[in-house]
């Protein structure tokens, strides 16, 4: 069986956006030529209930020094702040307009956990089926599984892709996932493993992810965390299996400078060269603005793990709290509640925008998905 992973560097972030800090602006520039070059920013902007309503994504115009639109997501939130409907757009500089691109749907449980998420395309004037997700969860709410399927025009039927199945601790936190591809013959098969160990806060250490073959599980991936002393991410380092030497040889990694109220000032993400030396890639500074609404808060010590990750995110909370997951975008792509746990398995590979929200207030972080 065919398998293909996309490895995308990470792109991690801890920010306030409810109450004391709004998220608006994230700048991200490339290393080229011994300096950091604009390459794309993020314009976000919330209702008075500090949701996100619109993202608005632009890339940088050397020859004019200007930044120029790309895409933009714009959300229809439920009263309780959990996401009905986000709509991507695609600018057409030839028209100078917004064109439709792709549409999400939601429907939740009566915990607010997202049962089904539907993907349609834009195409011929209208809204066309093409991709739906479908969640089961336990009795304590932590999700089990997942179903993934693509719409059959033929039949005008849905039709299974993948699924993944989650084995989980006592607390919550995923102890292992195992995806699975739909086969022809009407069966599943094994394709990929991820299993995780914690630290003493529940808090992600490494990542391993495992390919199925040849009726084995054979090493891939491996990621690991490192924190501060205030239990605030300051290094995450990627790398891939080598079967030659039988050992992990490094990849990426991305560092963080965090400021003191544990969000993320900047993050700088460095690639591994065969002279066996790091080499700068990507940089990633973070602008907030100060929050007027009335629902002024605390900011959330919660962090997300592994990062990034294959599909299980893991996220250090003391409540049951709402979350929203955007891409970058700014489409929403998943909601619900958790109490430790987001399943991101079913989305495509990129980076993603995770809102927190609970009784304490309501923080962003920001993921990789490979």
């Amino acid at each position: 069986m065919k398998k293909i992973i996309t490895l995308s560097l990470s792109l991690v972030f801890s920010l306030s956006i409810y109450g004391q800090n709004l998220l608006t602006l994230i700048t991200y520039e490339n290393w080229s030529g011994g300096t950091w070059v604009n390459y794309s920013e993020q314009t976000n902007t919330y209702d008075g209930s500090g949701y996100l309503t619109n993202q608005l994504d632009q890339l940088w115009d050397g020859s004019s020094s200007s930044w120029n639109n790309n895409e933009q997501f714009s959300y229809t939130n439920n009263g309780n702040g959990t996401v009905q409907q986000n709509i991507k757009q695609s600018w057409n500089p030839s028209s100078g307009t917004w064109m439709n691109s792709e549409r999400l749907s939601y429907t939740h449980n009566g915990s607010n956990q997202v049962l089904t998420l539907t993907y349609e395309n834009w195409s011929g004037g209208a809204w066309v089926n093409y991709v739906k997700s479908t969640n089961s969860y336990d009795g304590s709410g932590y999700l089990t599984n997942n179903v993934f399927q693509l719409w059959d025009s033929s039949s005008s039927s849905w039709k299974n892709s993948s699924q993944t199945n989650y084995t989980n601790n006592v607390n919550g936190t995923t102890q292992q996932l195992i995806q699975q591809s739909w086969l022809p013959t009407g069966a599943w098969s094994n394709s990929i493993r991820t299993i995780y160990t914690y630290n003493g806060s529940n808090q992600v250490l490494a990542m391993t992810t495992e390919f199925w073959s040849g009726g084995a599980w054979i090493n891939y991936l491996k990621s690991t965390n490192s924190y501060d002393a205030s239990g605030y991410l300051t290094n995450n380092l990627v790398q891939l299996w080598d079967s030659s030497s039988s050992s992990w040889e490094n990849s990426n990694q991305t560092n963080y400078t965090n400021n003191v109220n544990g969000t993320t000032q900047q993050l700088i993400q460095q690639s591994w060269l065969p002279t066996g030396a790091w080499s700068n890639s990507q940089r990633a500074t973070f602008t907030y603005t100060n929050s007027t609404g009335i629902h002024e808060s605390n900011e959330i010590p919660f962090h997300f793990f592994p990062n990034p990750t294959s599909g299980i995110l893991n996220i250090a909370l003391t409540s049951l709290s709402e979350y929203e997951v955007f891409n970058i975008n700014g489409q929403r792509v998943a909601q619900g509640k958790t109490e430790g746990q987001i399943d991101i398995t079913n989305l495509p590979t990129g980076s993603y925008q995770i809102i927190i929200t609970n009784d304490d207030g309501r923080s962003t972080q920001t993921i990789q998905k490979i």
